[in-house]
């Protein structure tokens, strides 16, 4: 299959068609327009036809970019294409060993940084001193760059923690995640089901000969390697963890 070249591509996993156009319509009007920019679509409205984790690699296969994002389909541009062009740039000067950017994520426990408007943070939450190293992305909108081309883990599946795998997979690398400053929409709360407990039980597993350590993300805690023994302290790490961040 011919690989398609663009700029910059924009892969979603797709159940709801109707509120994916209006993600377009956004995007658009952002000035993210067609030949630069690819929009790409998983149709997963009838059955799933893939997950993020075989997904972003087969993406790097087929399409042929210098950026790759992986946006929800509730995602709704704010910041323009321009904006996010001089972000990129900015942040490939500051440190040209970035692998993921997003707009939310964790540097520690309580380390929250964000640039979003969503139903947890309120409208137009910004952290001063963007763009900020962390360990875990908030999986609405990830920016994965073309230079390095990092990979979710091969044995991992589903739709969670996806952005905190590529966070761990980029500094295996001796590469580094981001949190920076270009402005998104997140229209949903997410909710957790029991694939979402699945999948968090799988992505510890697959870490564990890593050297120790506890993540925060913008859902819930993660204990790598022997740090898994203190699994029990999940909740209260979590809650401390939201408190010190407000």
């Amino acid at each position: 299959m011919a690989r398609i070249p663009a700029k910059l591509a924009i892969a979603t996993f797709v159940t709801d068609f109707a509120e994916y156009q209006e993600m377009k319509d956004s995007f658009h009007a952002a000035g993210f327009s067609e030949p630069e920019v690819l929009f790409h679509a998983v149709d997963n409205s009838v059955t799933n036809q893939g997950d993020p984790y075989s997904g972003i690699a087969e993406f790097w296969e087929r399409l042929d970019c210098d950026y790759l994002i992986v946006a929800h389909q509730d995602v709704r541009a704010v910041d323009s294409f321009d904006d996010l062009q001089g972000r990129l740039a900015e942040l490939s000067a500051k440190d040209p060993g970035w692998a993921i950017a997003g707009n939310a994520g964790f540097s520690r426990i309580g380390g929250f940084a964000a640039c979003i408007s969503d139903p947890h943070s309120g409208p137009g939450h910004l952290t001063p001193n963007l763009p900020t190293a962390v360990q875990s992305l908030d999986e609405n909108l990830l920016i994965l760059n073309g230079a390095h081309r990092v990979t979710p883990h091969p044995d991992l599946s589903g739709f969670h923690f996806y952005g905190t795998d590529l966070c761990i997979r980029a500094w295996q690398r001796d590469l580094q995640a981001y949190v920076i400053n270009w402005h998104v929409q997140h229209l949903s709360r997410g909710h957790r089901s029991q694939s979402f407990y699945d999948c968090r039980a799988a992505l510890e597993a697959a870490y564990l000969g890593t050297r120790p350590r506890i993540i925060q993300t913008t859902c819930d805690v993660l204990f790598l390697g022997a740090a898994r023994h203190m699994r029990i302290l999940r909740r209260l790490l979590f809650r401390v963890g939201l408190k010190l961040s407000r």
